[in-house]
């Protein structure tokens, strides 16, 4: 695969980077895709946007935090005021997990079902990943180790595995599954299902890629024990997912009993 450098260009005298382009669009495609499934649930759009805003204010911190916090810890003893730099540095994981908690607040806080908005939530989260991840792979942010492989990036020094295009082919997957299972005539699936359905499709192969990840980089991942803090994160949000399933399904039979 060829290593695509899109030069920075400019607007209205703003420089602009292709990265943060995908990462708006993503953004503002998954809001809208979420909310449109929000109607066709009979349910209203508008804690889709508010929740859709939270997300992307705690995520940012979330995602930040984590990057320091458990990829590289010397970074914030050393320098402890990059904790507010937030645009120097990202995990995934950690954007997840702050956004994830600011939203499930806020449905607690304003006493509305989590569980239909959270389905409703995927159907946009999983498009979204997609032009996220593809401005990773513009950015190349995500190096992985070196390969023959027939996806290998042609980095510098040699072909690589991208882990950012591989994410970005792990969300097209998951897409194409949500929606065939959320088609109009599909069988009805308990509240809770394509929340937990998107925590397992992504968190197994997310654990499996981060043994691809380059250790012959200047700033390597942090590991503990072998494992990176992604597969950590990854078997937790597996785990999760699986008890958030069993847990829409004993309610549908309990609420048909």
């Amino acid at each position: 695969m060829p290593y695509l450098q899109i030069p920075r260009f400019h607007f209205l005298g703003l420089q602009i980077d292709i990265f943060g382009v995908l990462v708006a669009t993503g953004f503002l495609l998954g809001s809208h895709l979420a909310a449109r499934r929000a109607v066709r649930m009979g349910l209203s759009p508008l804690p889709i946007h508010d929740a859709a805003l939270l997300a992307i204010l705690c995520g940012m911190f979330g995602a930040h935090l984590m990057h320091l916090v458990a990829y590289f810890p010397k970074e914030l003893i050393e320098k402890p005021w990059r904790i507010f730099q937030v645009w120097s540095g990202i995990s995934s994981f950690g954007g997840f997990l702050g956004a994830g908690l600011a939203i499930w607040y806020y449905f607690h806080r304003k006493k509305i079902p989590f569980y239909p908005y959270a389905d409703a939530l995927m159907f946009g989260m999983a498009p979204g990943w997609i032009c996220g991840r593809l401005g990773c792979y513009t950015a190349h942010d995500h190096p992985g180790r070196l390969t023959d492989f027939f996806l290998a990036v042609k980095y510098p020094g040699g072909s690589r595995h991208d882990l950012g295009l591989y994410d970005a082919l792990l969300a097209m997957a998951m897409t194409g599954v949500v929606y065939f299972l959320g088609r109009k005539n599909a069988k009805p699936r308990p509240p809770g299902f394509f929340y937990a359905l998107v925590l397992i499709l992504y968190g197994i192969p997310r654990f499996f890629f981060d043994h691809l990840r380059a250790v012959d980089v200047p700033r390597p991942d942090a590991r503990y024990f072998g494992w990176t803090p992604g597969q950590y994160l990854a078997a937790a949000l597996v785990t999760f997912g699986a008890y958030q399933m069993v847990r829409a399904y004993r309610q549908e039979s309990a609420s048909t009993d």
